[in-house]
């Protein structure tokens, strides 16, 4: 009987490394899809003269209300991902939200541009 002597190649290494990589990847942004969207889920903006209105959450709802006399600077980003989709986000600077001495930032989810420009639009009005 043999000793049933086990050799691996180095082409063996290389290819159960690229089909654990490529399951790893695939987790990973499975599980980030699912939690970006149990976060935004419900993503609501209302506004009226003087306040903005927030609510959003599947799991963990936030709701929160930012006067808009406090709000100290708006800026709209696109991340590298967000360039394929054509999509933006916008940080809100705001005094007197969150544990912070100095301006808390809230930021949108991704939208398409068209939104975002109608929201900070609104915003900028109303400053």
């Amino acid at each position: 009987m043999g000793c049933g002597l086990f050799i691996l190649t180095i082409s063996d290494i290389f290819e159960s490394f690229s089909i654990i990589s490529i399951l790893l990847l695939l987790i990973t942004f499975g599980y980030n899809a699912i939690k970006n969207i149990a976060k935004y889920y419900g993503y609501t903006v209302k506004s009226n003269e003087k306040y903005i209105y927030w609510n959003y959450g599947l799991f963990a709802n936030k709701e929160f209300t930012i006067a808009k006399k406090d709000i100290r600077s708006i800026e709209m980003n696109q991340s590298l991902l967000a360039r394929l989709f054509k999509c933006y986000s916008i940080d809100v600077k705001v005094v007197g939200v969150g544990n912070n001495n100095g301006p808390a930032c809230i930021t949108t989810g991704y939208f398409p541009k068209e939104k975002i420009e109608l929201l900070v639009s609104d915003l900028i009005d109303k400053l």
